[in-house]
């Protein structure tokens, strides 16, 4: 699930390693919303995540196209992967994973570097299909919550939980 070049040649472990720590160094600064030690436990190599393959893509992505010319030809390539793995999620939608945090951080990743490379369209459509999703996503996190009964009857206590005793 890793970037691969054009012609089908993976990045290799210190190019990914290079291109993570260029990210966290430059636009995790500014725009401070990947938590950086979590996304290293993170393998995208061996997950089948699509939400965070993705995301890995959409890091690579900014990273290949802020810190030189070695990596711009891997540019346009992760972000065909990165919006590739987020229409697989948009396909398996019915089992909920559409909105994992690894899915919204990658498509605000995504959409903002449309918006960098101007294609303004494009950047809106992507953040709009997230925010109706996130909406519906919402919603019915909202509606399981709701039909939690609340427990009047319980007390909070130094050993735990405890009934209250009516009078």
């Amino acid at each position: 699930m890793g970037c691969e070049s054009i012609d089908g040649s993976y990045l290799s472990l210190s190019d990914i390693a290079s291109r993570t720590q260029a990210y966290f160094d430059s636009l995790h600064r500014c725009f401070p919303m990947v938590n950086q030690a979590r996304f290293r436990s993170l393998s995208p190599f061996v997950s089948t995540d699509n939400g965070i393959a993705s995301l890995s893509n959409a890091i690579w992505l900014h990273a290949a196209s802020m810190i030189s010319e070695k990596y711009v030809q891997w540019e346009e390539h992760c972000y065909r992967s990165a919006r590739h793995h987020l229409e697989k999620l948009e396909t398996e939608e019915n089992n909920g994973t559409f909105m994992s945090i690894d899915a919204l951080q990658a498509v605000i990743l995504i959409s903002l570097y449309e918006f960098k490379q101007m294609h303004f369209a494009r950047a809106w459509l992507t953040i709009g299909k997230a925010m109706v999703r996130l909406h519906r996503y919402q919603s019915i996190a909202q509606a399981n919550t709701s039909r939690l009964a609340p427990c009047s009857n319980v007390r909070s206590s130094q050993d735990g939980w405890e009934p209250t005793h009516q009078s």
